[in-house]
């Protein structure tokens, strides 16, 4: 088989056209990969920063301790939210004062009836009856928003009250 050198000799022009062609394609392919590799430099670079001399096994192991150390510290204070969100719910939230006036021959409204409930509706109602002589003062377990006392007007008003309050939250 002989190579006929007057195929080259006759297409020199498009050969050489080719051949620059094929050129820029390749300085092109050059600069987008010379393009990502920079990308990827600095993303290593912001990677590896401020490792102080550690490989990254040794890196992500250090992390992974702090990791774990934080799950235990969250599980802690889940449990001590638990613990809080129980008393809260035994804590005397709900307040409610009626001011009134008991006796016609008083003036301003020196008695009240006051009600202190937790979000059960558990708690009591304190009242104080006050005139010219005497001071009284009552006070009435409630359970379940309810009394196995008899509530006086004032006291039904500030115990309605303090309820209503503990629905709102």
């Amino acid at each position: 088989m002989v190579f006929d050198m007057s195929w080259i000799t006759d297409n020199l022009g498009l050969l050489i056209w080719a051949l620059i062609g094929a050129l820029i394609i390749v300085v092109l392919l050059l600069f987008v990969l010379l393009f990502r590799l920079n990308r990827l430099t600095k993303a290593h670079k912001s990677l590896m920063s401020g490792m102080q001399g550690k490989n990254l096994e040794e890196l992500m192991e250090a992390y992974l301790g702090k990791v774990r150390s934080a799950e235990l510290k969250v599980g802690e204070l889940n449990a001590l939210c638990a613990k809080l969100e129980i008393y809260a719910q035994k804590s005397l939230q709900n307040v409610s004062v009626i001011r009134f006036n008991a006796f016609e021959n008083m003036g301003s409204d020196l008695s009240f009836a006051a009600a202190f409930l937790d979000l059960n509706g558990d708690g009591l109602v304190i009242s104080s009856i006050n005139s010219r002589e005497e001071s009284r003062v009552y006070a009435k377990p409630i359970s379940g928003g309810n009394s196995s006392y008899h509530l006086s007007k004032e006291e039904g008003e500030a115990l309605k009250k303090a309820m209503d309050r503990g629905r709102l939250s």
